[in-house]
């Protein structure tokens, strides 16, 4: 981040003597007249903008002998923490000087204010500026890939997990692949893991030691393994398989290496598990059910643990034996380690009366910024344009929903990730048959732009696609070509700084991963309220309470006081002009 606190270039006045110019001599004054200058400033503002001069423009200002210039050609910096005084004699520009930057303050502010209460989106420009061409990642010719996991290490190395199988409708020949991308280049896949009922839907995740931890469905059941990321694309790396439980599910690790599962059982309406382990998957503690769906099927999306260890989980409900649209999103979170979860808060519904042609919500995903603020973005309505939605308070309340772009299509997961500046970048799927790419950046979204469409790729339903950011700025995309079934990767870089590599520190020798029940095991969850009013609720839910909408008019009340406050700040400062 600059140090830079205040820049000034080539700033200029110029003043015709002779003509009045009323000043305030009480605070009563300058209260009573604030319409007056309000009224002035919004009249300059007004101007069109050929009509407005600059000293180093074509147009040559006023010669006569009753002009002055107060300030001519003015430029300074002014870095963070200095402390900056204004010498001169008298008629130098002193009071002009503050006077003039009192105005900038006020113009500034108010079009802050403007951004920040705007219900609509506003874009920036993309801070990508070109990709790499997209190649073929899939191991086989003509085989089918399920999309891929993909997780980072600290040697800025990025690790893909996948399963491949000659024959689409054979389940038990697909087989889990291994590949390293490295300083723009992937190694050649590996198959590294097989089982009898075969291999689908991994997840995959490293600790700061560079292991892989990552769990797999195999016949319906839940299963966890590890590698060493230095040799993981070899098979003998890979530890034997653990069972965990019984269904699809996600892993994710805390800051201090807990490691975190979360599985949905089939049951007649569906339950989401969650079991952890505190000695890098040494031994896990006993699955425990923390939420019930509420209709057909439950599929577990994404979760992640935030810098100060709270554990977040999204799922949706699917209708699975219909349409297959999704039907309902909920968000669960914890702050203790996983021995209490707040209730389940509904982030979206199909019954929300905005959804249009059976389209219903689904494909969630997470991001977290340096900042501690969460993001989510899904499929939304009508028809599956995409949604969003943030949180500055780890999870209790969150904003309104937004909706990114004109875009849309149900094409898997809107996949997220941060880049050293905290910027967030997404990528998505359209019904285009094209490949779009979004970025964050100080709260504005860029705008929505192919990355794909113009390569000699024929780019054919581009689905499920996933992203990471390698070294603080490499940003690393893969997706399945639902047309063929293969596997494609390209790569990018971001404007924000690099980050240097780690060197991997090796871990003592542990045993082989087990399932045990650690002493917290014990302990049953408890479930706490934490629901926001900002986010839509089912019709059967509580209404906003008074303290929730009071929160909102505390806002544009704060944000009218701020004006305000200008108002006289800049009346005092031409008291003394």
């Amino acid at each position: 981040m600059s140090d830079l606190a205040i820049r000034v270039e080539n700033l200029s006045k110029l003043y015709h003597l002779g003509k009045a110019q009323k000043r305030h001599d009480t605070l009563r004054d300058v209260i009573g007249s604030w319409k007056i200058e309000v009224g002035s400033w919004i009249s300059q503002l007004a101007r069109p903008i050929s009509n407005l001069q600059s000293p180093t423009s074509n147009v040559q200002p006023p010669t006569s002998d009753d002009t002055i210039w107060a300030l001519k050609d003015v430029s300074f910096d002014v870095k963070r923490g200095e402390v900056v005084g204004i010498i001169g004699r008298n008629g130098a520009g002193k009071s002009t000087l503050p006077n003039s930057l009192a105005r900038t303050l006020f113009v500034g502010l108010s079009l802050a204010i403007a951004i920040v209460f705007s219900p609509h989106v506003v874009y920036s420009q993309t801070p990508v500026g070109s990709w790499s061409t997209p190649v073929k990642l899939s191991a086989q010719e003509h085989g089918y890939a399920d999309p891929a996991s993909l997780t980072v290490t600290p040697d800025n190395k990025v690790h893909a997990l996948w399963t491949e199988t000659p024959n689409e409708k054979d389940q038990q020949s697909f087989i889990g692949y291994y590949a390293r991308w490295d300083s723009g280049r992937w190694a050649r896949p590996g198959d590294v893991l097989a089982m009898p009922g075969g291999v689908r839907s991994p997840s995959i995740t490293a600790d700061t030691f560079g292991t892989l931890h990552a769990v797999f469905v195999s016949s319906g059941g839940l299963y966890y393994t590890q590698a060493d990321s230095r040799v993981a694309e070899s098979v003998r790396s890979w530890t034997t398989p653990v069972p965990l439980g019984v269904g699809s599910g996600n892993i994710s690790i805390a800051p201090d290496g807990m490691l975190h599962v979360y599985f949905v059982q089939p049951t007649a309406v569906g339950a989401l598990f969650h079991t952890s382990s505190i000695n890098n998957g040494q031994t896990w503690s006993t699955p425990r059910k923390i939420a019930e769906g509420q209709q057909d099927s439950m599929v577990v999306s994404t979760s992640f643990v935030d810098s100060k260890g709270r554990l977040h989980v999204i799922w949706e409900e699917v209708d699975f034996s219909k349409s297959g649209y999704g039907r309902a999103i909920y968000y669960l979170r914890s702050t203790d380690q996983g021995l209490s979860w707040s209730q389940p808060l509904q982030v979206d519904t199909i019954f929300s009366g905005e959804y249009q042609s059976g389209y219903g919500p689904g494909s969630p995903s997470f991001a977290h910024t340096p900042d501690d603020t969460l993001h989510i973005v899904w499929d939304g309505a009508p028809r599956g344009e995409r949604h969003y939605i943030s949180s500055r308070d780890g999870g209790r309340t969150w904003s309104k929903p937004k909706t990114l772009g004109a875009f849309r299509g149900l094409t898997g997961a809107n996949v997220m990730a941060v880049d050293s500046a905290g910027v967030i970048h997404l990528v998505n799927g359209t019904l285009t048959d094209e490949l779009y790419y979004m970025s964050l950046s100080q709260g504005v979204w860029s705008n929505p732009v192919s990355i794909a469409a113009n390569t000699k790729v024929a780019q054919k339903a581009p689905h499920f696609p996933s992203i990471v950011v390698s070294g603080g700025n490499r940003l690393v995309v893969t997706w399945q070509e639902r047309s063929d079934g293969s596997l494609w990767t390209m790569d990018g870089r971001s404007q924000s700084p690099a980050v240097a590599p780690s060197t991997l520190a090796s871990r003592p020798a542990t045993a082989v991963p087990s399932v045990a029940a650690p002493p917290m095991s014990t302990i049953r969850p408890t479930l706490t309220p934490a629901r926001s009013a900002n986010v839509p609720l089912a019709s059967s839910e509580v209404p906003p309470t008074l303290d929730q909408s009071l929160s909102v008019l505390g806002g544009v009340a704060l944000a009218g006081l701020l004006v305000f406050i200008v108002v006289i700040w800049f009346g005092v400062i031409r008291r003394h002009v």
